[in-house]
């Protein structure tokens, strides 16, 4: 109407469960509004004694703002909101409401792809937090109003992650100041307009951006230079929350000169450092993070003092929400699933084996995370969330693949954790294991003392249990000990696929609980029939240990024999090879009808068969997949047996110790296969190259040759390699007989 008006403030400020008023003061004196003019209040609520928001207890207040004039309602406006504090303090750590916080969590989640869908934001967000996923990321495209509330509600915290992820990507790509400013703009909308959120945790500007990739000083400047100005914005707008500069990236990746740059130029790259890492998919298993090994030793040199290290993005593979195989690209263009499953990555396989595989590696991962990377990182999310449910995007019908439950598993607050070298056992075996309790009780408290019973179930059968007291264990702290386990002799039958089942008890409470599958076998089972004539060559006698274990006493020779015919010779020792009067006695043999077994040949076979060996690559394999399961050399064995064989002591269990690039001859059978894991495969070649034979046979005249390069000398500990070793001993039985002549070089 042109005139002034004067309006009443009010506010609402009530518990969202129990309902009860908050704010002691509810009406506020009337605010006079002149025509076009904008006035800004403050309302006070008086002193308050909240209790504070956390993915655990997401607790909630309802508070309404209304606008009235002369009794009538004008404008008013609710939301949500919790009270919580969130910050990074000089001891490496992230504290949520003053109490160090472990991020348990998982990252991609439905929500780009659905950001309207409130039934499926809802589903998914309580599907999160009851599978123990306490924290998000937001992955390059940021929750919107309804997936933030849903969190809020449900106990998510989020990682808010900026847009255009790729921006200054290997901080080369230097837009022009137009698209610059356009993005930070973008970008600080975004805080505005969602800061009130208390599931958002802290703001992550890009997506592996690795800025400092560049080696131009001058460019890093100006990448950096960017980057600061606009964290310096982001704290002006909200100085309550941490910031991530670049997930993936992190501050001792720099090179050295940044730090005299920074102090000169006033850099603020954010607080929290982020790792990206696929381990268990482009990179090794997580055996590798064990104590002593590569991935752990470096891991402990990544951190910088005083600001957090964790992981937005560990990831462990990529299954599809439709059927649960392996996203195509991955299995035909750069075949990752094959260094895990080999023959059964395929879409006409059944996509159990791979499923078990990426559960097996992302429960494994997360356990070791948190049991030996106390001091290291502050927390992982692990990746990708959104490819460990089938039916995805319907919220009536989602469902959780076995990754998530096991995942759920390894996010447990207090977890009871057993870190096994060796997965196959002997009937009676009295194996240590490293057992941990982790302590990331959700109401910050410390734990114990605790109880743990352990149990070996078959079928529905105890076969073994036991107990140990444990002491005490302070709140985000680790307790590490011994644990003896008391494998059965006898078992119900010779080999037994068991599982170890822990449960720990605080007073007569299960607070956490966990299973290992083991493989058991009584030590006939591994033993073969002695050869009536049987030679092996091994000059050292260095296999003796496995001849033992498969209860053969063979006749050791030193040479090549020049006329003797075994019913089998076996080749250990290869020294020989390089005398061409070995060589020639060797081919003669096999050319005119014998049967020879060759372990661990390496490259000394392409000197033997030249035509039908292209290569020999060295290499410590941890997993080998079957190309012919129904061979007999597998006779006994399960198609993903052939893995992580036990060496003992702290070594990293292997299954091979190389693979061979083999001739495509009908000469040649590959049995079984190596595939090192690897990252992106872009050519054909690379692809051709990617894997290599392990166990094969190749015809020569009238004879055959059975070579196996699999990690045989761990059967003393080990029951599949030493049972492979018996059934490759049988193998001759079932030979091709087909006569062929090769031309040797």
């Amino acid at each position: 109407s042109g005139a002034s008006c004067d309006v009443v403030p009010a506010l609402e400020f009530t518990n969202r469960q129990t309902g009860a008023a908050m704010a002691l003061q509810t009406v506020f004196p009337a605010v006079t509004l002149r025509p076009g003019a904008v006035s800004s209040i403050t309302l006070d609520t008086g002193k308050l004694a909240p209790e504070p928001w956390s993915p655990a207890s997401p607790r909630l207040y309802a508070l309404r703002v209304a606008l009235t004039a002369g009794g009538t309602l004008l404008d008013e406006r609710s939301l949500d909101v919790g009270f919580r504090t969130v910050e990074v303090r000089h001891d490496g750590r992230i504290y949520l409401n003053g109490k160090p916080y472990w991020l348990r969590g998982g990252s991609h989640t439905p929500m780009p792809t659905c950001p309207n869908d409130r039934a499926l934001a809802e589903r998914f967000t309580t599907l999160m937090h009851n599978g123990n996923v306490r924290v998000t990321r937001s992955v390059c495209a940021p929750w919107n109003e309804l997936w933030l509330a849903c969190a809020d509600r449900n106990g998510v915290g989020v990682s808010q992650e900026g847009t255009w992820p790729w921006l200054m990507l290997d901080g080369k790509m230097m837009p022009e100041s137009q698209t610059l400013d356009h993005w930070r703009q973008e970008h600080l909308a975004l805080i505005k307009k969602y800061r009130n959120h208390p599931s958002i945790l802290f703001w992550t500007v890009n997506n592996e951006s690795y800025y400092v990739r560049t080696k131009d000083p001058q460019m890093l400047a100006r990448t950096v230079t960017v980057l600061s100005d606009t964290i310096k914005a982001m704290r002006t707008l909200d100085p309550t929350r941490p910031i991530c500069p670049d997930s993936g990236g992190y501050y001792s990746m720099f090179p050295p000169y940044y730090e005299k740059l920074a102090k000169e130029k006033g850099f603020d790259y954010g607080d929290i450092d982020d790792l990206h890492h696929y381990s268990g998919w482009y990179r090794g298993s997580f055996f590798e993070h064990y104590p002593g090994q590569s991935e752990e030793e470096r891991f402990r040199k990544l951190p910088t003092p005083g600001r957090p290290l964790i992981s937005q993005e560990m990831s462990t593979g990529y299954p599809n929400a439709d059927d649960g195989h392996a996203v195509r690209k991955y299995i035909f263009d750069h075949m990752v699933p094959q260094a895990w499953v080999g023959e059964y990555a395929y879409e006409h396989q059944d996509p159990r084996y791979l499923l078990g595989s990426v559960a097996f590696n992302t429960q494994e991962l997360a356990e070791t995370l948190r049991c030996y990377y106390r001091g290291t990182m502050a927390g992982v999310v692990h990746f990708a969330l959104n490819c460990w449910f089938q039916n995805l995007f319907e919220a009536e019908r989602i469902r959780p693949y076995p990754p998530a439950t096991a995942l759920a598993t390894a996010l447990q607050p207090v977890l009871v954790s057993a870190r096994l070298y060796g997965r196959h056992s002997y009937a009676g075996a009295r194996p240590q294991v490293s057992l941990f309790v982790v302590n990331d009780d959700e109401g910050g408290r410390d734990l114990g003392p605790t109880r743990l019973a352990w149990s070996l179930e078959y079928a529905g059968r105890t076969l073994a249990r036991g107990e140990q007291a444990l002491p005490t264990v302070p709140y985000y702290q680790n307790h590490e000990t011994a644990l003896t386990l008391e494998l059965p002799d006898p078992l119900p039958q010779a080999r037994v696929d068991a599982q170890l089942v822990l449960q720990l008890f605080e007073g007569g409470r299960l607070v956490s609980h966990n299973r290992y599958d083991l493989t058991l076998a009584q030590r006939d089972w591994v033993k073969a029939s002695e050869g009536t004539n049987l030679l092996v060559l091994d000059a050292g006698r260095v296999s003796e240990a496995l001849w033992s274990t498969a209860g053969i006493k063979p006749q050791w020779i030193a040479a090549m024999p020049e006329s003797v015919r075994p019913e089998l010779l076996v080749v250990c020792d290869y020294a020989w090879v390089k005398q061409a009067a070995q060589r020639e006695h060797f081919l003669k043999y096999v050319a005119d009808g014998g049967r020879v077994l060759l372990s661990g040949p390496g490259e000394q076979l392409q000197t033997l068969f030249p035509n039908l060996v292209k290569s020999f690559r060295h290499a410590d394999g941890e997993i080998v997949t079957l190309r012919v399961p129904e061979s007999p050399a597998f006779d006994g064995i399960e198609v993903m047996d052939l893995r992580w064989f036990d060496r003992g002591g702290h070594h990293l269990p292997i299954a091979t110790h190389g693979d061979f690039c083999l001739a495509e001859t009908p000469q040649v059978e590959v049995l079984a296969k190596h595939n090192p894991s690897h990252g992106y495969l872009t050519t054909q070649t690379q692809r051709a190259a990617a894997e290599g034979a392990v166990i094969f046979t190749l015809r020569h005249g009238a004879g055959w040759v059975c070579v196996t390069q699999l990690a045989h000398e761990t059967g003393v500990r080990d029951p599949i390699p030493a049972r492979v070793w018996r059934n490759l001993l049988s193998l001759p039985a079932a030979r091709p007989t087909t006569k062929t002549s090769l031309q040797m070089e």
